[in-house]
């Protein structure tokens, strides 16, 4: 099994700089995605007001996945040669740059550029990821990937309700809610910053220097060159995140068209699917992974991501519905941190960047797909069957994940 500890890459740090370090880590993945949290809610209002189909709006929503998919392999690996740090300054400043150019942009094509240029320089959560593997041991490694979650959660807790009264102040003063777009675009440039002169530098020296094969960075044979162990885990990271893609902009029209929300409070529902995201990475997922397995939180968050997606199909009523949905958020909330410490532990400690570039290029891929065929669904079949069509993308994969991992000689029970 290729796991190793990672105490030797943290010997230039003492404890007490570790923990600092990671908790800027924390601070600068929790403001990037605060903007990035910012803009989300916002596509399908912006997009739709355009006079676009839902596909197209899918389409907006698909493009920045669409790079993140192709470039996250060279980002991570570049990451595992030059540093975290550059890597997550570059991708940092492209967020302050594209968010900023949402704002101006008039038309369809217009907010297409813009999405695009956000996804190519789009490498933070993988970076992060990575960062966070550098400051971590085997044994705590799954809750520092929580950590790195928790920031997620908080960022679409407090990104849509940040976006929303954005929009609010933006109207005020006569603009429409893009104003929250220049917001974001500002937290961005702050946030620059506030890595550049407080983030230190989490890879070790000596891993610099490793050769990077430029003709091997597609995705695809990036994923050829893992061993069977981190494809299986891959697959279905890339299948979990796919049942999510393939109802988040379906989301935004149900609660619109079925519960007549407007924008300001269709995020505020999104804010609480943060929350709930951020409750259980940041503090619950410390005390589970102390009683159970990675494998064992896998299976289980994945059957509660499964059965809340069920449920929400099967209920029409706004509370029973709202319940579903953040029934599933706290299986995804479990599934998420587990399976990214799975992967981290079974990845080289000079190969993290690579391992989670990846990863979340597959996971971006899932982002390219889901948003088109989850619009057209609703557009064919109904406004709710995309939920149903999601439970069953994850269901079908995590059932030969749990048969893989029963016949598999690699031993799945690291504490």
């Amino acid at each position: 099994m290729n796991t190793k500890t990672n105490l030797d890459s943290n010997s230039v740090l003492s404890e007490k700089s570790r923990k600092k370090n990671l908790f800027t880590l924390f601070l600068v993945t929790l403001i990037d995605l605060i903007g990035f949290g910012m803009i989300l809610p916002l596509i399908p209002y912006i997009g739709r007001a355009t006079g676009s189909s839902p596909v197209m709006v899918g389409l907006l929503m698909s493009i920045y996945s669409v790079m993140q998919f192709l470039f996250s392999p060279f980002w991570g690996a570049y990451s595992d040669r030059m540093g975290r740090k550059p890597i997550l300054l570059i991708s940092i400043f492209g967020a302050a740059i594209s968010h900023t150019a949402f704002f101006f942009a008039q038309g369809y094509w217009a907010l297409f550029a813009a999405r695009l240029f956000a996804g190519l320089f789009s490498a933070n959560i993988s970076t992060a990821m990575a960062s966070a593997a550098d400051l971590s041991t085997e044994k705590n490694r799954t809750q520092t990937m929580g950590l790195i979650g928790a920031a997620f959660g908080l960022g679409f807790v407090l990104g849509p309700f940040l976006g929303a009264q954005g929009a609010s102040i933006g109207t005020s003063f006569g603009f429409n809610d893009q104003f929250a777009s220049l917001i974001a675009g500002g937290l961005s440039a702050f946030n620059f910053l506030f890595c550049l002169f407080y983030f230190k530098e989490s890879l070790k020296e000596k891993t610099k220097k490793i050769s990077i094969n430029f003709k091997k960075l597609n995705p695809f044979s990036s994923f050829a060159q893992l061993n069977s162990q981190l494809k299986a885990s891959v697959a279905l990271f890339f299948s979990a995140t796919l049942a999510l893609a393939l109802i988040e902009v379906v989301l935004f029209y149900i609660v619109k068209d079925e519960y007549n929300w407007t924008y300001k409070e269709a995020s505020y529902g999104f804010a609480a699917i943060g929350l709930v995201m951020a409750f259980v990475q940041g503090g619950l997922i410390r005390p589970l992974k102390k009683r159970f397995s990675e494998i064992k939180l896998i299976k289980a968050g994945g059957l509660i991501f499964c059965l809340g997606l069920f449920l929400s199909y099967a209920f029409n009523s706004l509370p029973m519905f709202g319940a579903s949905v953040l029934l599933f958020s706290l299986g995804y909330a479990i599934l998420n941190p587990s399976l990214s410490g799975w992967i981290s532990l079974q990845s080289k400690s000079n190969e993290q960047g690579s391992s989670f570039g990846v990863t979340h290029g597959f996971s971006a891929l899932s982002r390219i797909i889901g948003p088109v065929v989850g619009t057209y669904l609703l557009g064919k079949t109904g406004v709710k069957f995309p939920l149903l069509c999601s439970a069953f993308v994850i269901l079908l994969p995590l059932m030969l994940y749990t048969l893989y991992q029963s016949y598999s000689p690699v031993k799945s029970d690291i504490k």
